[in-house]
């Protein structure tokens, strides 16, 4: 069904081990090639859960993004190719992958104070989305004493498939929090972790990849200000300027893309309902850390506008005001301790 599939891995895998061999650039056919496949993926217009598995989609996308431990982002495919991947990505991930369930809505109090155990803590299970793979045998599970992917270390819950794609996979055993809750929902102004799928086992944000959290049924819970749209969008701290997903593909000048992500927000926006806000360290922000992902408080969606990307295309911009009464956005996260040990997490277990 999908052209050329199996030649991501083995592209990918010439790039992987770049502290000992400095990847090559990929040449102009490669490049070509990886166009093209991720046109033919984009191209699958009744997209369903059987599919992605089948052909491993999110896998092979990931890949292309710079999604997995053992390579810099910066080592991975260029440019505009992870940005591309990232879009399609985004895509199906925002229809669920063809799946029609749509999770439930639970409303708690946004006041900030802590109701339980501090974030991290084992917390009731909800269901979660792990990266799918083929493997020859199953993750190996860190040790419990791991200094930091065992039970009190930034990555507890979280394990690597090792094999000829290296990814971040939820431990199935671990507890973890719903993300599918409006409000802080237990977190506190200034909580940080490594990685998203971090942010995801707490219940912070319900996407590994995308943006944009939520559906267009319940709204968005969450978002994460990450610089992929940086010429696009605004950060005054306080004050954000957002773009709806797929802001940069857009080519019509007359409709702007109203993906179910973008929707989401818009349905915030009528009900006038606060979301979280991360941020994270790809962004150029000055209110972005300096490593992995923090959260930064509840915001509120206060206006809708329709902008031009460089192409000309239209796509919608979403204003967002810092809700009141809470804590400063805390920029002395992460700590210098958690920088070192952020650097320690590729080097797995």
């Amino acid at each position: 069904m999908v052209s050329n599939l199996g030649k991501i891995p083995r592209l990918a895998a010439q790039l992987q081990n770049y502290d000992r061999h400095p990847p090559k650039p990929l040449k102009a056919e490669e490049c070509d090639m990886l166009e093209g496949i991720i046109r033919d993926i984009s191209s699958i217009e009744a997209m369903t859960p059987k599919i992605e598995k089948a052909d491993n989609l999110r896998a092979h996308l990931e890949i292309m993004i710079g999604n997995y431990p053992r390579v810099k982002h910066e080592y991975q495919f260029p440019d505009p190719l992870p940005d591309k991947a990232a879009a399609v990505l985004e895509k199906y991930e925002a229809i669920n992958w063809g799946a029609t369930e749509e999770p439930d809505v639970e409303v708690i109090p946004t006041s900030p104070t802590r109701q339980t155990a501090p974030v991290g803590r084992p917390r009731p299970r909800t269901p979660s989305s792990p990266i799918r793979k083929r493997s020859k045998s199953p993750p190996r599970v860190p040790r419990i004493d791991h200094p930091i992917f065992g039970e009190e270390g930034i990555m507890r819950g979280i394990m690597i498939n090792s094999g000829p794609m290296v990814s971040y996979l939820m431990n199935p055993r671990f507890p973890n929090q719903n993300c599918n809750v409006v409000g802080h929902n237990r977190l506190e102004v200034g909580d940080w972790w490594p990685l998203q799928i971090c942010a995801l086992r707490d219940g912070a944000h319900g996407a590994r990849i995308s943006g944009i959290a939520g559906s267009k049924a319940n709204g968005a819970y969450s978002i994460v200000v990450s610089g992929k749209y940086e010429n696009l969008d605004a950060d005054r701290g306080d004050m954000l300027s957002y773009s709806g997903s797929q802001a940069l593909e857009n080519t019509d000048p007359e409709v702007p893309i109203i993906s179910p992500y973008t929707e989401a927000l818009r349905l915030s926006f009528q009900l006038r309902r606060p979301l979280r806000v991360l941020r994270c360290s790809r962004s150029n922000s000055p209110y972005s850390p300096s490593k992995g992902i923090r959260y930064d408080g509840l915001y509120t969606i206060t206006g809708e506008e329709t902008r031009f990307n460089t192409h000309g295309g239209a796509y919608i911009r979403f204003k967002l005001t810092r809700n009141a009464n809470q804590r400063e956005i805390d920029l002395t996260r992460p700590t210098a301790r958690e920088k070192t040990l952020c650097d320690r997490v590729r080097l797995g277990y």
